[in-house]
């Protein structure tokens, strides 16, 4: 093997022991905590958000609603808005690009792992656009849908605008239940 063969898989070695030891972390990390930790400067807050929004498709511990309701907590409800739909973009097209580089193979062995992405996204001929926006909406891991799509014959430019308007309710709905926690009790 050559040089560049040893470092990419001394890369992708090094990025799954990250990812393994970092896993724990975050499956125990809760609304307060977040928000206390990344009460100071606000540029700090929000390129934590965006940095976590860029690990989720590649740690999917990360809870979207963790991160839409802290958004919710800690910025004005515009920035809130345009803090999680940057980092909702983020995340959507490493996703895709990772299933584009993976390709149909490796997305589909993932997907057999999930009986429900396997019952809903199982298949040839389910590659339409509007399947995609669908599967934006239901309880599916958006890193997984977003791999599929890459792997899939589905272009970029279709699939960014309808998987956003399918993620949109949920973080709406998050973003909205930040903002009536500001100054409660729970906090």
């Amino acid at each position: 093997m050559d040089i560049k063969k040893y470092t990419k898989y001394l890369g992708l070695i090094a990025i799954i022991v990250l990812v393994i030891a970092l896993t724990p972390r975050f499956l125990e990390l809760e609304v307060a905590d977040f928000v206390e930790q990344n009460s100071g400067p606000a540029y700090l807050a929000a390129m934590t958000i965006l940095v976590f929004y860029m690990l989720k498709p590649m740690v999917w511990a990360i809870p979207q609603a963790l991160l839409c309701i802290s958004a919710g907590i800690l910025f004005p409800m515009g920035w809130a808005i345009a803090i999680t739909a940057l980092g909702n973009v983020f995340e959507l097209s490493i996703g895709y690009f990772i299933g584009a580089r993976w390709g149909r193979e490796r997305v589909d062995a993932l997907v057999a792992k999930n009986k429900r992405a396997q019952k809903f996204l199982g298949g040839e001929a389910k590659t339409k656009p509007s399947l995609c926006f669908i599967a934006s909406l239901l309880p599916l891991p958006k890193a997984l849908v977003s791999m599929f799509f890459g792997a899939s014959s589905l272009q970029y430019k279709q699939f960014l605008p309808l998987s956003i308007g399918g993620n949109a309710p949920a973080i709406a709905l998050y973003l909205f239940i930040g903002y009536t926690l500001i100054g409660t009790v729970l906090l």
